[in-house]
């Protein structure tokens, strides 16, 4: 192998571990915390409840059904934070949403967050009678 090629694989690799290095020192401290629950709800004709502490919860809901559980966040930090929350999973873009998102806490503030999922009335519940849908609620506390 030339000294020229080798010159510029050396330079290469260098760059992307400086790359790589800036990208998760700027990640570190872009985001200052998070939380992470995970979700889970079925559909039924009766409504059910599960009040275990170990994720949200929102029971069974039936068509038009809607459930609600409450989420404290504090800003513990010495600086404002942005407070981001994303939903992924079952019916995440549909059904489960925050009653507030991308908004600032102040540094000692806290505010309370309700999660809903919310069934549509039109959904034919013989197509999701038993069904369980689970998915991640992820809290971040961005650095502004």
């Amino acid at each position: 192998m030339k000294s020229s090629t080798k010159l510029v694989v050396i330079f290469v690799s260098l760059l992307l571990i400086c790359f790589g290095a800036v990208s998760l020192v700027y990640s570190k401290y872009k985001i200052l915390g998070s939380m992470k629950f995970r979700y889970d709800f079925e559909i039924g004709r009766t409504v059910g409840f599960n009040l275990d502490p170990d994720a949200i919860h929102f029971g069974r809901l039936p068509a038009g059904g809607l459930g609600k559980r409450d989420v404290y966040v504090n800003n513990t930090f010495e600086v404002p934070v942005l407070v981001v929350i994303k939903i992924s999973g079952d019916k995440a873009d549909e059904w489960v949403y925050p009653s507030d998102n991308n908004f600032v806490l102040q540094p000692g503030e806290s505010k309370k967050i309700t999660l809903y999922c919310e069934v549509p009335k039109e959904i034919n519940e013989e197509d999701y009678v038993g069904k369980k849908f689970k998915g991640i609620i992820l809290i971040l506390l961005k650095r502004i």
